[in-house]
């Protein structure tokens, strides 16, 4: 769509918003941003002079439309690209801080500036964080990175069912402390290099509400790993003088190294991971020690020859100290404040000995178990014996013998600690359903999550019943069947006999007493319901013909009328399409033909970093009007360069002239005219200053600005009082109030070396609009841009 449609549907929305009358906040007005940063009140849209609607046109026609904000007289709102994707009165909105640049600056009914305005002081806060996967990362060859938008539920985000990549779920998940991000280990390579791969990340459960979820996320991934590894660190710890292990990190999964301490040969075996332990070492913690890894090999095969660490011994001679605290109502977590040597700790609680009640009598309690996953910091004590009979609320002691010991022999002070453990009365709870798929996409299972462990047992089967209201509990794919509940469970699989994909909303009855907790009184579940949607139809459609490009727009072509406008699986979505791999830029505008058979996608200048005769395009979750869904569309299409190349670096040399850098390689180079030289705060007119491109030696293709300077003294440069100056105000003589006088010897020649002290400030930037340089896609050089040399 063209600026002059975009300006026909802003004016019907701007009349249209005229029978509103309620303050506005923020203000009511046309803002545009982007270069422009200016708005225009929605009342002087229909009272400018002819030079103000001359430079409303003019600011309209170098604005982006996701950059142009309307705002009507409620102090609603929503981007011209919005607006123009359906009615102005189905997308306003409350309008969020993040929906505006800063501050823009008043247009006056004839165009000049007006006083400042900065609309995020009326602005809504923007959410803390979206349901949503943030980013899908490779970080080597069987690992990758997964970012979500908030916090998730520890238990489902380490759910490895929730992840895949062309159908493969990895063989390890683990959650970061930051709670967003989660590292998938996969079983192979070939898992994770992959060409147009296929990641699909299921809605994961929210760490703030078990009832949200985040977004199913789909992304195309191509990934080879060609980046040697190497040594991150190299410890060693010990309680006295003598190290007897180090343990080594490396920079991602190992398969195979040898290794050499101090010149000796040791045995050394990653086990598929990024650490390793040699132990039977003897290592004095007062000297310095190297390690080396010899042929270092990760997963994909990229082999460091030898890389070398410093050995780093930290002596721990401290005695581990010792927390209690309620795990259930029948059992205490005992936590250390470092690694233990587990078995220690176990042996020093044998059956009913250790834990005394009130009375400093035994209190009857099962085999102390670590805890998986918490690097041996921590142990459960189970209670075997009545602790309710007559009290809710029990005080228990804890005897710590000096027996227990750390990972390095330090033995724990002798001691003891009391914990309070209270009855448990709370029934398990459900907090959310997740639907299980295969690798085909059929329904496998559904998984029934619960807000405590679950003691052992087998559910009674739950009855389910269609939108209809007709039971299918032994008919919806087959047939459904709990699995047994293994003691401490938080959640209850039911298995489906014949997976298959099904669609729609079912309606499922657990009956009371479903499951049944841990607590020493077991506290049993109560009735209730949940209603799982399996989402829509299977029934898809292909698209008409592979999608075209020209000229950075691409067509799309359904041949049917897709849904349109700000709707769930809408043509117009950018969230549909992906192109190189990546999602489409964010200011990429998606236009519906009437017929709302064809869609058009227009890529923003700037998006394109390379030229690609092959780029990847992809469709999905495109739905027609009549309800089918678009089968998954995987091609390419060409896309062409369009960012402008860049000034990068302007760096001084030490005789006093300028390397230039750009961002790309320059098909034409530039001139003086595309250049501001800015010399102790003074812009030098373009000819005191040469540019040219060095073409030998270190710098080759880089570009050389020298700054020509005039001789200031009695004319003859023999004299040692003749200096340069430049003539800033070109009139062939120094002038003292324009004019830079330096210290440079005449003698030198007539190159000013702007590393004199006489000069305290230099930068080098570009012209608004350069005229002559440019990339070989004729991208011309970006404008105003600085870089301060000095």
């Amino acid at each position: 769509m063209n600026k002059k449609v975009a300006l026909s549907i802003l004016s019907a929305t701007v009349v249209a918003s005229m029978a509103s009358s309620a303050f506005a906040a923020p203000k009511s007005g046309v803002y545009l941003g982007g270069d422009v940063d200016r708005y225009y009140e929605l009342r002087d849209l229909f009272n400018l002079t002819d030079a103000g609607k001359t430079k409303f046109a003019a600011d309209m026609g170098v604005t982006s439309f996701d950059k142009l904000i309307y705002v009507d007289f409620d102090g609603k709102g929503a981007s011209l690209r919005e607006i123009m994707n359906g009615e102005f009165s189905k997308v306003k909105r409350d309008l969020k801080k993040s929906d505006f640049e800063g501050v823009y600056t008043k247009a006056n009914l004839d165009g000049t500036n007006g006083a400042t305005y900065d609309p995020r002081n009326d602005a809504i806060d923007a959410p803390t964080g979206d349901l949503k996967v943030e980013s899908v990362t490779a970080i080597n060859a069987t690992q990758v990175k997964v970012v979500f938008g908030v916090k998730v539920d520890s238990n489902d985000a380490i759910d490895k069912t929730n992840y895949s990549i062309n159908g493969a779920n990895p063989t390890g998940v683990e959650l970061a402390e930051d709670g967003r991000t989660v590292t998938l280990t996969f079983a192979s390579k070939s898992n994770v290099e992959v060409t147009d791969g296929v990641v699909v990340v299921e809605p994961v459960v929210t760490e703030a509400d078990a009832t949200k979820s985040t977004a199913k996320h789909t992304s195309v991934l191509t990934y080879e790993d060609t980046v040697k590894p190497e040594i991150v660190s190299a410890t060693g710890k010990t309680n006295g003088a003598v190290a007897t292990s180090v343990t080594v990190v490396a920079s991602e999964p190992i398969q195979s190294s040898l290794a050499k301490i101090n010149g000796t040969y040791y045995g050394i075996d990653f086990k598929g991971t990024a650490t390793a332990t040699i132990n039977g070492l003897q290592l004095d913690a007062t000297k310095p020690h190297t390690i080396e890894l010899v042929n270092l090999t990760d997963k994909s095969e990229n082999i460091t020859v030898s890389t070398s660490k410093a050995i780093t011994i930290t002596v721990d001679a401290n005695a581990p100290t010792a927390a209690l605290s309620a795990s259930s109502d029948k059992a205490i977590l005992l936590t250390f404040d470092k690694a233990m040597d587990a078995n220690s700790v176990i042996a020093a609680f044998p059956t009913n000995i250790g834990v005394k009640d009130e009375a400093l009598a035994d209190v009857q309690h099962g085999v102390v178990t670590k805890v998986e996953d918490k690097n041996d910091t921590q142990f459960l004590i189970p209670i075997s014996q009545a602790l309710y009979t007559n009290k809710d609320s029990r005080t228990l002691t804890v005897v710590i013998p000096n027996t227990i010991k750390d990972k390095l022999g330090n033995a724990v002070a002798p001691t003891t600690k009391t914990v309070v453990l209270s009855k448990d009365v709370t029934k398990p709870a459900s907090t959310g359903y997740k639907v299980v798929k295969n690798a085909q996409g059929n329904v496998t299972s559904l998984e029934v999550n619960f807000s405590e462990g679950l003691a052992a047992g087998t559910p009674v089967k739950p009855t389910i019943v269609n939108e209809n209201g007709v039971d299918v509990t032994d008919t919806l794919l087959g047939g459904v069947t709990p699995a047994a509940v293994q003691a401490g469970d938080k959640k209850v699989t039911l298995n489906f006999a014949n997976p298959a994909k099904v669609a729609g909303k079912f309606h499922i009855s657990f009956p009371a007493a479903f499951v049944t907790d841990q607590a020493e009184t077991p506290n049993t579940s109560a009735v209730f319901n949940q209603t799982v949607d399996f989402g829509a139809g299977s029934a898809s459609f292909d698209l008409a013909e592979a999608p075209k490009a020209a000229g950075n727009v691409i067509t799309v072509k359904f041949g049917r009328a897709v849904k349109g406008g700000a709707v769930a699986n809408s043509a117009t979505d950018a969230a549909n399409y992906t192109l190189a791999g990546k999602p489409l830029p964010a200011d990429t505008i998606i236009r519906l033909n009437q017929a709302q058979d064809t869609a058009t996608i227009t890529l923003p200048v700037g998006s394109i970093e390379k030229t690609d005769q092959a780029a990847v395009f992809t469709v999905a979750n495109v739905k027609a009007i009549s309800g089918e869904v678009v089968t998954n569309y995987t091609g390419t299409v060409e896309v062409k360069d369009n960012v402008q190349p860049e000034l990068q670096t302007a760096q001084l040399n030490a005789d006093g002239s300028i390397n230039l850098t750009f961002s790309e390689t320059l098909a034409v180079d530039p001139d003086a005219d595309d250049l501001v030289v800015t010399v102790n705060n003074l812009p030098l007119d373009k000819d005191l200053y040469n540019v040219n491109k060095i073409s030998v030696g270190s710098d080759a293709g880089k570009y050389l600005l020298t700054v020509t300077g005039a001789t200031y003294g009695n004319g003859t440069p023999e004299q040692a009082d003749d200096v340069l100056y430049i003539d800033v105000n070109k009139n062939g003589a120094y002038d003292a109030a324009t004019d830079i006088l330096t210290s440079v010897p005449a003698s030198v020649g007539s190159t000013v070396n702007l590393n004199n002290s006489s000069i305290s400030s230099v930068k080098v930037g570009t012209q608004a609009t350069p005229d002559t340089a440019k990339d070989a896609e004729n991208n011309m050089l970006k404008g105003n841009t600085t870089k301060t040399v000095k």
